[in-house]
C-alpha cells in the first residue's frame, strides 16, 4: 500500500521548475475540457496539480486572472503571422477559412468564449488577433476603417450566434451566412469606389 500523495503547501520553492503560469494554464485548459465548466474551480485545479489551492494564487491573483490566461492561450491558434488561409485565395475562401478557425475555438471552449463575450474578462489579445487576421483576409478591398470595423463585428456576431446552436464547425450551414456577409461587404466596397 502506498502512502497518499502530499500536496505542496503555500508558495512554491524558489527555483521550482515544475509549476509555472504556462503549466498551470495548460493543465487548467485540459481540466476544463475533461470535467466541464460546472466542475471547474481553483480547488479542482489545485487537486489536479497536487498542490495546495493557495499555491495557485502565487501565479494568478484570482480565478478571473486564470481564465484570462486560458482565453489568451486558446486563441493563440489564430496567429496573424500564420493565417489559416492563403493570401492568393479569393476573398470568400480567406474569410471562410478564418471563420472556420474561429468557430473551432468557440465550439471547443464555449464557456471561456462566453466569459469573454460577456465582458467579464479583460483580454484584448484574442480580439486583436482576429481583427488582424480579418484585415488580412479582406486584402485590398476598398473599405474605410469604419466599414471594416462594422464588417468584423458583423462576422464575429454571426459566428457567435451560429455557435449558440451548433455542435460542429464542419457542418456546412455556417458557410451560407458567411457567404451572405461577404456579398454585403463586397456591395458596400463597390459603392465606395
Amino acid at each position: 500500500m502506498t502512502a497518499p500523495t502530499r500536496r505542496r503547501r503555500g508558495r512554491p520553492p524558489t527555483g521550482s521548475t515544475d509549476l509555472d503560469q504556462h503549466f498551470i494554464t495548460s493543465t487548467a485548459i485540459q481540466l476544463l475540457q475533461t470535467n466541464g465548466w460546472n466542475k471547474f474551480s481553483m480547488r479542482a485545479l489545485a487537486e489536479q496539480l497536487q498542490v495546495d489551492p493557495m499555491a495557485l494564487y502565487h501565479y494568478f491573483s484570482n480565478k478571473t486572472a486564470l481564465l484570462e490566461a486560458m482565453v489568451t492561450t486558446v486563441f493563440t491558434a489564430l496567429d496573424p503571422l500564420h493565417p489559416p488561409f492563403d493570401a492568393a485565395q479569393p476573398l470568400e475562401q480567406r474569410v471562410e477559412h478564418l471563420a472556420q478557425a474561429y468557430l473551432q475555438i468557440v465550439l471547443r471552449f464555449p464557456e471561456l468564449v462566453g466569459e469573454l463575450i460577456a465582458g467579464r474578462l479583460n483580454v484584448h489579445e484574442p480580439v486583436r488577433r482576429f481583427d488582424d487576421l480579418f484585415q488580412q483576409a479582406m486584402g485590398d478591398l476598398p473599405l474605410d476603417a469604419s466599414s471594416r470595423r462594422h464588417a468584423t463585428n458583423l462576422l464575429v456576431d454571426y459566428l457567435h450566434g451560429y455557435a449558440l446552436g451548433a455542435t460542429s464547425a464542419t457542418s456546412p450551414e455556417w458557410r451560407h451566412g458567411t457567404a451572405i456577409i461577404i456579398r454585403g461587404i463586397r456591395a458596400i466596397a463597390s459603392e465606395m469606389r
